[in-house]
């Protein structure tokens, strides 16, 4: 078992999980959300947004959680 790559699997999950939740109870406060609604647009933007702070950060602490728990060293 590998711990750093487990580490920063949970971490990578719980920043898509936060940006998730904060991206329901509290846009306001995601400031780069703003920014690419501003350049892109509204649907655009937060497409962009969605798949580069959750879709991502989510998929790729799961990855990093299994081949921690695997003995895969990511580092």
């Amino acid at each position: 078992m590998d711990y750093t790559s487990i580490g920063f699997g949970v971490l990578a999950f719980s920043f898509g999980l936060i940006t998730t939740i904060l991206r329901i109870k509290n846009p306001s406060k995601l400031k780069k959300l703003q920014a690419m609604k501003e350049a892109w647009g509204e649907k655009v933007g937060t497409l962009v947004h969605f798949i580069g702070y959750t879709i991502v950060p989510i998929g790729v602490g799961i990855v990093f959680i299994i081949l921690g728990i695997k003995g895969i060293s990511v580092f």
